[in-house]
């Protein structure tokens, strides 16, 4: 029950008010108008869409073949809200995995709470929500099903199969099968002899060949970038040791996964922290197997140092928990209704350029584009969509004003000619 509870709670706090700021425009064509823009591509039957905004086509971007998942869903909705929804998904599917390792090695019900608890609101994981990182949310979910069979069972068709669903989030992960097979193959697994080792290293190394094939193919390349990641995550790894008590320091094989993963180049998404989040929590669960530590207080006690550490880091952030007493994150603003009535006015067919914040709410027009992007010198939009940035359309005797916002500064301009 406290799971539900817990599950229910995260669901109110990560999407409710992301929705709302979703609505009042603070996310930008890169957080979530490049995936709508891609299903819309998908529907009207481009297999690897050109984004205009950007000049190149989606799986150049975004070397992530999940998303051809979504099609079934145009029939129904191409809201960029789908993918809002898709993040507190995976997110509960990581912490739910990351709980039953917990009740497997150790049976204790309010460490597995804790543990819930912590993915759910790790404070890693909820500041790469305001930040364009989808893969880094959404990953989380099969690599935490990756390393729980890692750490219970190996069973070599599981592995394969959660790696190849790993690498179907981001082609880049294939890379990945240079630690997993050498850990794989020295494992420290009792009466495991050879032919069971190289059972389960060899579908993992094929599958991260192939995947860094078609990585290579889409214009990608498997990129490690370890001289510049602790200058840029140094104080986000040292709040993931800290949240997970330096437990993680002692399950050597997770740490080097987790290393691994921080130093590699994901293209479309920048470096992430939260990615490894459920990575930490397995690696503290595997500590204290290894302690044997007998009385359950300790890890009671433990429990509620982990929960106590993730909601005190939670309280002092910029943000803490979408903060929900601001009213752009629980309604939609008055000041905001008069866009959402201007965007409705531009026919579906149109050509349009935006301001960023906007084009994510336009993202149903394939010939569109963001304001500042390359692509605009050459377009010659039928409408144009800003806020107090100047454009050139301003005083082109072609454009004339169709509708301002005089709250928000929004303005609607129209090629007459």
């Amino acid at each position: 029950m406290a799971l539900w509870c817990l599950g229910i709670l995260c669901f109110s706090v990560v999407f409710v008010p992301r929705f709302f700021t979703f609505m009042n425009f603070g996310y930008g064509f890169s957080d979530l108008g490049l995936y709508s823009q891609f299903l819309t591509g998908i529907s009207q039957n481009h297999f690897n869409p050109p984004i205009l905004t950007f000049g190149k086509n989606f799986l150049t971007l975004k070397p992530e073949p999940i998303v051809y998942l979504f099609y079934p869903l145009i029939q129904l909705t191409r809201s960029p809200s789908t993918f809002l929804f898709f993040d507190a998904f995976c997110m509960i599917i990581a912490a739910g995995v990351c709980a039953n390792v917990a009740w497997r090695k150790l049976n204790n019900l309010r460490f597995v709470d804790g543990i819930f608890f912590i993915i759910l609101f790790c404070p890693l994981t909820l500041e790469s929500l305001h930040a364009p990182s989808r893969m880094t949310v959404w990953a989380q979910a099969p690599l935490a099903l990756l390393m729980a069979e890692y750490s219970l069972q190996r069973r070599p068709m599981w592995l394969a199969s959660l790696f190849a669903l790993l690498c179907l989030f981001n082609l880049s992960f294939g890379a990945l099968a240079f630690v997993l097979v050498p850990l794989l193959v020295a494992t420290r697994m009792k009466r495991w002899n050879l032919r069971r080792r190289l059972r389960c290293a060899c579908p993992i190394g094929l599958i991260g060949f192939v995947s860094l094939i078609f990585l290579k193919l889409t214009g990608n390349s498997f990129v490690l970038e370890y001289d510049l990641f602790w200058q840029t995550l140094g104080e986000s790894i040292t709040l993931w040791f800290i949240l997970f008590w330096f437990l993680p320091a002692l399950s050597i094989d997770i740490l080097i996964v987790a290393g691994f993963l921080l130093c590699l180049k994901i293209p479309g998404s920048p470096h992430d922290p939260s990615l490894i989040a459920p990575l930490g929590a397995i690696a503290a669960i595997n500590s204290l197997e290894l302690l044997a530590l007998k009385q359950k207080w300790i890890k009671r006690t433990l429990a509620a140092g982990l929960v106590a550490t993730a909601v005190y880091f939670n309280l002092i952030s910029p943000d803490p928990f979408f903060s929900p007493w601001k009213p752009e994150h629980y309604r939609l603003l008055t000041a905001n209704k008069g866009i959402h009535d201007m965007i409705a006015k531009i026919p579906p067919d149109a050509s349009v350029v935006a301001i960023d914040s906007l084009s994510v709410h336009l993202t149903q027009h394939l010939n569109m584009a963001t304001l500042g992007s390359w692509s605009v010198r050459d377009m010659n939009p039928d409408y144009v969509l800003t806020r107090y940035e100047p454009t050139p359309f301003d005083h082109d005797r072609h454009y004339q004003q169709v509708e301002i916002n005089s709250e928000t500064g929004a303005r609607l301009l129209r090629r007459i000619k």
